[in-house]
């Protein structure tokens, strides 16, 4: 198979706009929580999130339009901006890029907003400008649109792992010559209807009490072909040796077993060992006890493997869908940290849990590691 390298990143996150400072803002105190500025929560009970507060899209997307966009939309687009605007990528060569995204809700305020207008006031109520929003892959089509991306198009719902399977679907695409170069990743929204579920499941609160609050953002990915990358001289930021995902139907019971699947799936693709493994970083949110199971599990199988950044949801909060590429973009620190880079880790494990059985897992190797041949 073919070999997938990622040669840039775009971060939108609570926490830093662009994947430098989101890197900045990982060494950095946790960020404060703060009231939801843009929706009720009324009858909810009073904690804080993490919210792009103050962000503008238009300080990161050119040209006009965006005024009809819904707020996930605007999110995703910013952090593709920021992907492609360090990719170095000619218009031509972009003009040959897919996109994969992956979220949990997509824009839950524009469905939900639509069909109550429709509800309350009849179906002729309704604007059909906005009707685009209110479809799953909505972010995705209008960030094709936006950028002229005319390659393979995919969006992928798949509960808290929606873009860890994302990345590993647009891994798939390339490994079997289906694409050289795609971008992939998640976004996020927040909104009333995912802050009342989490409310009504008990999950709101801090990340002291293992609750991380509600958060938004977006991680995208330019993911290429190794020579495809080699050949346009692209910096390689890492490799993606391994990925898979796994399903358990009783989450309850075999939460732990589907993670366990899924990592060592995604080693065997490596051609990795447990042991070989230097550092776990963990994309599970979900509920309490799944990150509980998960934190037993990888000490048990990944001997060698140092738990990265316990507080990572104190920063990136419940993200969901878009949880596992912004861990992603917190991996590519250490594996291209230039002052420990001799002592750094060589392979770094990622895995999530879903709230539903979803598992996934992601191995990303040091580009200078498995060599250029």
């Amino acid at each position: 198979m073919k070999r997938v390298v990622i040669t840039s990143c775009g971060v939108v996150s609570p926490i830093g706009i662009g994947h430098e400072q989101f890197l900045k803002g990982l060494q950095a105190e946790p960020p404060s929580l703060t009231r939801p500025s843009f929706f009720e929560t009324k009858g909810c009970s009073e904690e804080g999130v993490l919210e792009l507060v103050g962000f503008n899209a238009s300080d990161y997307i050119e040209g006009k339009g965006l005024r009809s966009l819904d707020r996930n939309t605007k999110i995703a687009m910013a952090a593709t901006s920021l992907a492609l605007g360090k990719s170095g990528l000619s218009e031509e060569q972009r003009r040959k890029v897919g996109m994969v995204l992956g979220t949990m809700f997509g824009s839950m305020t524009s469905i939900s907003d639509f069909n109550l207008e429709s509800i309350q006031n009849g179906p002729l109520s309704v604007s059909p400008m906005l009707f685009p929003n209110t479809v799953i892959n909505s972010p995705t089509s209008q960030v094709n649109i936006r950028f002229g991306l005319s390659g393979l198009s995919a969006t992928l719902s798949s509960c808290n792992t929606s873009s860890l399977d994302a990345l590993g679907y647009a891994c798939q695409m390339i490994q079997t010559g289906m694409a050289d170069a795609l971008l992939a990743g998640g976004s996020e929204e927040l909104c009333s209807l995912s802050y009342h579920a989490l409310d009504r499941f008990k999950l709101l609160g801090t990340a002291e009490e293992d609750h991380p609050p509600p958060a938004e953002g977006a991680a995208i990915l330019l993911l290429e072909e190794f020579d495809h990358a080699v050949r346009r001289g692209s910096p390689i930021l890492a490799e993606i040796r391994g990925q898979a995902n796994t399903f358990a139907p009783d989450q309850k019971t075999d939460s732990q077993n589907a993670l366990q699947r899924s990592i060592e799936a995604s080693l065997a693709e490596a051609g990795l060992h447990a042991q070989d493994i230097n550092q776990f970083f963990s994309s599970v949110s979900g509920f309490p006890w799944q990150r509980r199971l998960t934190s037993a599990l990888v000490a048990r199988l990944l001997p060698n493997a140092k738990t990265m950044r316990k507080d990572l949801q104190r920063y990136l909060g419940e993200s969901f869908g878009a949880l596992g590429s912004l861990t992603l973009a917190a991996a590519l620190g250490p594996l291209n940290d230039q002052v420990s880079n001799a002592n750094g880790p060589e392979h770094i494990l990622l895995g999530g849990v879903g709230y539903f059985g979803n598992a996934s897992a992601l191995v990303l190797t040091r580009s200078q590691t498995w060599g250029e041949a």
